[in-house]
């Protein structure tokens, strides 16, 4: 018993240090186990790390922060208030694909709206593939029919909402889904089998229309001449 005390009261202490972290090193408790790019062995090992956000104007760092997070994604809210403070942020606001997710869209236009933003998504430059214009799994392929609000994919089956959803993420952020629901009878009434599962239930998509919003608006803005110069510009800024 005593040496699962111990134990237990080691491991409370270690859940002081990394706080909402996944781990820390024991030679200095803010860095973060991460993978980084210098990786001799290429076996994609861990190290303690930090994760620096630099910002640049015209090959001028005009700002930079430290993160204890490995992921660019959620550093963007925090390093671009950071900007705003320090009067160093331009009216264009561009980034990678890594930093292209719903929330951070969502932040930007509520609270930066007067500004440009160029970020693309994550799956952007896939779905100007000609593999994925073509695949029938995706509902952007499929038919919509705005006015009675359904989808008809390839194989002619009907799609009807059914429902609103949301789903809120471990960082608490909330996303907003639109249920379809598959008809499971023709105008016949008789049993549309493509309208099943392997399992013999109803087949359901859910449709983001807020990050389907965001997503277009990059897509307008990026192939914009130019926006589209602007965002190439940061490959060498």
């Amino acid at each position: 018993l005593k040496e699962r005390r111990d134990k237990m009261l080691e491991h409370q202490a270690q859940q002081v240090v990394y706080g909402q972290r996944n781990s820390y090193s024991k030679t200095d408790h803010d860095a973060t186990f991460m993978r980084v790019k210098e990786d001799p062995m290429q076996n994609g090992q861990l190290k303690p790390a930090y994760n620096v956000q630099i910002a640049t104007s015209n090959q001028f760092i005009t700002g930079y922060q430290l993160f204890q997070n490995p992921t660019d994604t959620r550093t963007l809210p925090t390093f671009v208030n950071h900007l705003k403070i320090n009067d160093m942020l331009g009216t264009t606001i561009v980034a990678d694909a890594g930093y292209g997710s719903e929330s951070n869209y969502r932040f930007l236009e509520d609270e930066f709206d007067q500004h440009t933003v160029l970020i693309p998504y994550g799956t952007m430059l896939k779905e100007n593939s000609r593999k994925w214009r073509s695949d029938d799994c995706k509902v952007m392929n499929w038919d919509y029919y705005e006015k009675d609000d359904y989808f008809i994919n390839p194989q002619g089956v009907r799609f009807n909402f059914n429902a609103y959803r949301q789903r809120t993420d471990k960082y608490g952020f909330n996303r907003d889904f639109k249920e379809y629901v598959a008809e499971k009878y023709d105008d016949n009434h008789q049993l549309i089998t493509a309208a099943l599962t392997p399992k013999g239930n109803l087949k359901r998509i859910s449709v983001n229309e807020n990050w389907e919003y965001f997503k277009a608006k990059q897509r307008t803005l990026l192939s914009a001449p130019a926006t589209g110069r602007i965002y190439a510009q940061r490959k060498i800024d």
